[in-house]
């Protein structure tokens, strides 16, 4: 009866993630879905994360320093993946409960509301935070300004994409709120955190920039952030409902629609090269780099406890010679919508030894 209680959190996080996903079809994914490559080295994987969680542990680092260092937005993406690794490796059922509790003292750290992600919304900010914000200069929202933002983060989020093949995609977007400003009007912030991962990808070498920031005010619709963020959604016309914005470019503000769209089309250039590149690669280098973009996504945790953020050699080892096929033919889903979701729902709970 305690664990029950203990972890019945975990129940409004998988609800959170059903709404999340939809009837999401990660098959469909270019050039693969994590489904596809995860497996591959599932066990290998979760021996490295598992040493990240010891070294936070002998440091005794606290949560709060955690959720700064590993954002509770990302953390949320990267739990959903850690549970089907954990499932694809069959790790121990103590193991999966230990880094469960893990994930939700982040969640609980880093989140102001709702750490489990149920209420589609992604609280980061306190509300003094959020009142600095709109103490900055913000310009006048128009539908020209609406939408040519709209351009600049549909282009940045292609990058991302590309960057970091298509879903692990909190690295480079991601969104928080909605923030009540008034009884009409709500802040959404996004973000590109990181468009350059020079250490990845040589080519990003040549991006002018690496984080953009959005600060975008809505008067008269409903918006909700999903537990995969970057899934906003909006209830209303969301153009026409722009009255204010703030955009930042490494911090730097940018005030010039022209210049918002040179952004735009510099960018779109990238991510078109960049797509071109990736969907030529060979499975065995995509799988490869699925594994440095992974723990590439700790890198800043890694760093403040001192635990070295590259792939170790075991565990790229252990992806070589290997093809999205044999991954993605890890999960036998039953057919049918109704047992299909009953079966991935197990596959994600790490208090059930159900195993694909």
């Amino acid at each position: 009866m305690v664990e029950k209680e203990s972890y019945s959190w975990l129940d409004e996080y998988l609800d959170a993630v059903e709404a999340a996903l939809g009837n999401m079809d990660f098959s469909t994914l270019q050039p693969c879905s994590h489904q596809h490559v995860m497996p591959l080295a599932a066990a290998e994987w979760l021996e490295w994360f598992e040493g990240l969680m010891d070294a936070c542990e002998e440091r005794q680092i606290p949560f709060s320093d955690i959720a700064d260092a590993f954002s509770p937005a990302l953390a949320w993406e990267h739990f959903f993946f850690v549970l089907e690794t954990m499932k694809a490796a069959r790790w121990p059922r103590e193991k999966r409960l230990r880094t469960a509790r893990f994930f939700e003292n982040v969640f609980r750290a880093g989140f102001k509301h709702n750490p489990f992600g149920k209420k589609r919304e992604c609280i980061l900010d306190s509300d003094e935070k959020i009142r600095q914000t709109m103490t900055q200069p913000f310009q006048e929202g128009t539908v020209s300004a609406a939408r040519s933002l709209g351009k600049l983060y549909n282009a940045s989020y292609n990058l991302a994409a590309a960057w970091y093949l298509d879903f692990f995609m909190g690295i480079g977007a991601v969104n928080d709120g909605p923030y009540r400003l008034d009884d009409k009007t709500a802040l959404l912030h996004k973000a590109a955190p990181d468009l350059k991962p020079d250490l990845l990808w040589p080519e990003a070498r040549k991006m002018p920039f690496k984080r953009l920031d959005w600060f975008q005010a809505y008067e008269g619709i409903t918006i909700s952030v999903d537990l995969i963020s970057c899934h906003t959604r909006f209830d209303g016309n969301a153009v026409n409902a722009l009255k204010g914005w703030r955009l930042l470019v490494d911090e730097k503000s940018v005030t010039d629609l022209e210049e918002v769209d040179e952004l735009t089309d510099g960018i779109a250039e990238t991510a078109k090269a960049q797509w071109t590149a990736l969907l030529k690669m060979p499975e065995e280098k995509i799988i490869e780099k699925s594994l440095w973009i992974r723990c590439y996504a700790f890198k800043k945790l890694c760093e403040r406890a001192e635990w070295d953020w590259r792939p170790t050699k075991t565990l790229l080892e252990a992806g070589k010679s290997r093809t999205f096929a044999q991954g993605y033919a890890t999960w036998n889903p039953p057919k049918g919508e109704k047992n299909r979701k009953a079966y991935w729902r197990k596959i994600w709970d790490p208090r059930l030894d159900f195993y694909p």
